[in-house]
């Protein structure tokens, strides 16, 4: 079973995500283990401070080593062959792939969450941590990104999905971008479904559905496809999403 530890000054944060939807439904089926663990719980000021100012005059707090060293040990002592990380924007920035490999090579993880102006240099070089990056943008709390990490990691472990075919289907996963989809009403406010979606003809909405998928990706993020070999229906779906794109180029669309 994989078991998941988040070191954090706010559990309360992850009570939500814990309590509602799949995640739920994966921990009462036993999927995995998630422990909260409160870093103030592990420091010796009697007044549970866990901070204090960065040396050299900067602005913020900086989370003190001994209460994040000692809450490590405490994982340790449980789990000695977890792994840590730390969300920071210094980290890889995540991908699906880095995700996959991540879940295939790890059961048991553990997130520090920063907060503040981050964590002391110092508990690097005493610990093994890996930083990892969910976007070049920073965020007030390392919680939120652990969340971002948490839900990527925990779809990917069987049965979390009801239908796992789901995954491999989703945006990026299969080096597509997912097509558009629709649900009732048929048409609403003069916006109808294509009608390729309601003719029941399953080739036909493949296809179609391929070359949406490609028509997005080549639009918004056509690395993804940099590099790749085609099969014959990918290719012609390939080739329709090029001329549909250049028709919307040359008409203003």
């Amino acid at each position: 079973m994989n078991s998941y530890y988040v070191l954090t000054l706010f559990p309360e944060i992850f009570n939500t995500y814990f309590s509602i939807g799949l995640a739920k439904k994966g921990l009462e089926k036993g999927l995995f283990s998630i422990n909260i663990i409160n870093l103030r719980d592990f420091t010796k000021d009697k007044f549970k401070k866990v901070d204090d100012y960065p040396f050299g005059g900067s602005s913020g707090l900086v989370l003190q080593v001994q209460p994040i060293v000692d809450a490590i040990n405490y994982v340790e002592s449980m789990c000695p062959d977890v792994i840590f990380f730390y969300p920071s924007p210094r980290g890889e920035v995540l991908k699906q792939k880095m995700l996959f490999e991540i879940s295939k090579k790890f059961d048991k993880i553990c997130f520090l969450c920063g907060h503040y102006k981050g964590v002391d240099e110092r508990i690097f070089k005493l610990k093994e941590i890996k930083e990892i990056s969910v976007g070049d943008y920073v965020l007030n709390s390392g919680e939120i990104a652990t969340m971002v990490l948490l839900d990527g990691l925990l779809r990917l472990i069987p049965g979390f999905i009801g239908n796992e075919k789901c995954i491999m289907e989703d945006s990026i996963s299969s080096y597509l971008l997912e097509s558009p989809n629709y649900t009732r009403p048929r048409e609403i406010f003069g916006k109808a479904v294509p009608n390729v979606l309601l003719s029941g003809h399953h080739k036909n909405i493949k296809f179609w559905q391929m070359k949406e998928s490609f028509k997005k990706t080549i639009k918004s993020k056509p690395y993804l496809i940099l590099g790749k070999s085609f099969d014959k229906s990918e290719k012609a779906a390939f080739a329709q999403a090029k001329e549909e794109i250049l028709k919307e180029l040359y008409s203003g669309g």
